[in-house]
C-alpha cells in the first residue's frame, strides 16, 4: 500500500509501534511523507528526519473506563489481597503459562491471580480451578474491569501492551520475547523499565533460576511500595488523526492548484 501510494503520489502516513522500525516499515518510510513514531529513543535515532513525529501508540479509550467492583463480580475473586494480572497476548505465551504453573501454589498464598492463558490453554491440567485465581483462554469485553482490579502486570513487551499498562499506571513485571522475533520486545521492554516502575526478566535468567518470580513480585509490591499511577492520558490516536486529516487537506489543495 506503501508503495503504491508513493508511486501515485498519494501522500503516505505511516506509523511504527515498536522502538526499532521493522524491515516493512524501513521500506514504507522511503515512500512516506509522515512517520510517525512511539518511542522516544526511535525519534533519536531518526534524528534531522523532519519527517519523523513522535505520536505514541493508541490505546482502546474503554481500556481506560474499566469498573473495579464488576471486575470482582465477574472474575468472582475475593477482596483483600493484591491482583496481579497475567496475560501473554491473544495466543497466550507457553513459557509464561508454565511460570505461573510451576509456581500457582505460592503466589495464591499471597495474591489473586488474573491469567490470560491464550487459546486451546485452558486443557492444561495446571491450570485447574483454585481459590483466588480467575484463568481464561481469551479476556474481551471484560477485559477493562479486570484491568481496573490489577496491582501488577505480568507479560510480554509488545508495543500495543506497554502502551495499555502506561496509560493504566500499572508496575510491571516484562518477560519479553526472544525466541522467533527480531528483538523488538527486548527494546521496547527497556526502554519502559527507565520510566516506569517495572522490572524486565529474561526467559534464561528465569530458566536457570537467577531471578525467583515471587520475590520479584514482592520487591515491587511491598519493598518497592508499588502502586498503581494515576492514569496517563493518551493522545497518539488524536494526533495520528489530525496528521491525517492535515495530510489529506494539503494535497487536496495541492490537487486544485494543479486544475
Amino acid at each position: 500500500m506503501a508503495i503504491a501510494g508513493g508511486l501515485l503520489r498519494r501522500p503516505v502516513v505511516i506509523h511504527e509501534s515498536d522502538l526499532e522500525m521493522g524491515l516493512a516499515n524501513r521500506i514504507a518510510a522511503r515512500f512516506a511523507r509522515i512517520i510517525c513514531v512511539s518511542f522516544p529513543e526511535t525519534l533519536l535515532q531518526l534524528h534531522g528526519d523532519k519527517r519523523v513525529i513522535y505520536t505514541g501508540n493508541p490505546v482502546r479509550k474503554e481500556l481506560l473506563l474499566g469498573n473495579r467492583e464488576k471486575g470482582y463480580q465477574f472474575s468472582g475473586l475475593p477482596k483483600g489481597k493484591k491482583v496481579i494480572m497475567v496475560m501473554g497476548g491473544s495466543q497466550g505465551a507457553q513459557f509464561i503459562n508454565a511460570l505461573i504453573g510451576k509456581n500457582l501454589k505460592a503466589l495464591l498464598e499471597k495474591y489473586c491471580l488474573i491469567h490470560g492463558c491464550g487459546k486451546d490453554n485452558l486443557t492444561d491440567s495446571q491450570f485447574s480451578s483454585a481459590d483466588g485465581y480467575y484463568v481464561s483462554e481469551y479476556l474481551g469485553k471484560e477485559l477493562p474491569d479486570l484491568y481496573a482490579m490489577a496491582d501488577l502486570f505480568i507479560g510480554r513487551a509488545g508495543a500495543n501492551t506497554l502502551a495499555e499498562i502506561e496509560a493504566l499506571g500499572l508496575p510491571a513485571i516484562l518477560i519479553p520475547l526472544v525466541a522467533g522475533s527480531r528483538g523488538d520486545q527486548v527494546k521496547n521492554a527497556e526502554s519502559f523499565a527507565k520510566n516506569h516502575l517495572a522490572r524486565v526478566l529474561t526467559e534464561g535468567q528465569i530458566s536457570h533460576h537467577q531471578v525467583d518470580l515471587l520475590r520479584e513480585i514482592d520487591h515491587i509490591l511491598i519493598k518497592e511500595g508499588g502502586k498503581r499511577a494515576g492514569q496517563v492520558k493518551n493522545q497518539a490516536a488524536e494526533k495520528i488523526a489530525d496528521i491525517i486529516i492535515k495530510i489529506h487537506r494539503e494535497h487536496g489543495k495541492k490537487g486544485e492548484n494543479r486544475s
